[in-house]
C-alpha cells in the first residue's frame, strides 16, 4: 500500500505544483525608453517688468490707461485706470512695446528686460498726430 501512496502522492504533488506555479509571462514587448525627465537645461529666463503710460501734449503728462501689446509674446493686455500694469513672464533682453491710448496713434518703444533686477518702462504717449515714437521717461 505504501506504493500506491507515493504513487497518489506523485500525481496530487505534481497537481498542485502545477496550480501553484507562477503563470509563464508573455515575452518582454520590444523595450521602450523610459519617460524622460523634463529638460534639465535652464528654465527660460524672464524679467520682471512694470509699464506706467502717461499722455497728453508734452512733459510728464498724466496718466492714462492703455493697452499694450509685445508682439513677439502675443501679449496684449490693459493698463489699470492710472496707466500701469505688471507684465508677466517677459524674456530677458530686448523688447519691442506697443501701446494704445485712446486720442494718440499707437506708438512704439523698445527696452531691455533684465532678468536680475525690476525693469521700470515709464512711456509718454503724445497726443494723435505727433508721430508713432513714444518716448521713454526717466525719473
Amino acid at each position: 500500500m505504501p506504493m500506491r501512496f507515493m504513487s497518489l502522492c506523485a500525481g496530487v504533488c505534481t497537481a498542485v505544483a502545477a496550480a501553484t506555479a507562477p503563470a509563464a509571462q508573455p515575452p518582454p514587448a520590444a523595450a521602450s525608453a523610459p519617460p524622460q525627465p523634463p529638460s534639465a537645461a535652464a528654465p527660460a529666463q524672464s524679467a520682471r517688468v512694470l509699464v506706467q503710460v502717461r499722455f497728453g501734449v508734452e512733459g510728464p503728462g498724466m496718466p492714462a490707461p492703455a493697452r499694450l501689446q509685445i508682439p513677439a509674446m502675443r501679449l496684449d493686455i490693459d493698463t489699470d485706470e492710472h496707466g500701469e500694469r505688471a507684465l508677466p513672464g517677459v524674456p530677458k533682453g530686448k523688447v519691442r512695446l506697443r501701446i494704445f491710448v485712446a486720442g494718440a496713434d499707437p506708438c512704439t518703444v523698445d527696452f531691455v528686460a533684465a532678468g536680475d533686477k525690476a525693469t521700470t518702462v515709464k512711456v509718454f504717449v503724445p497726443k494723435r498726430g505727433r508721430g508713432d515714437k513714444c518716448n521713454r521717461l526717466t525719473d
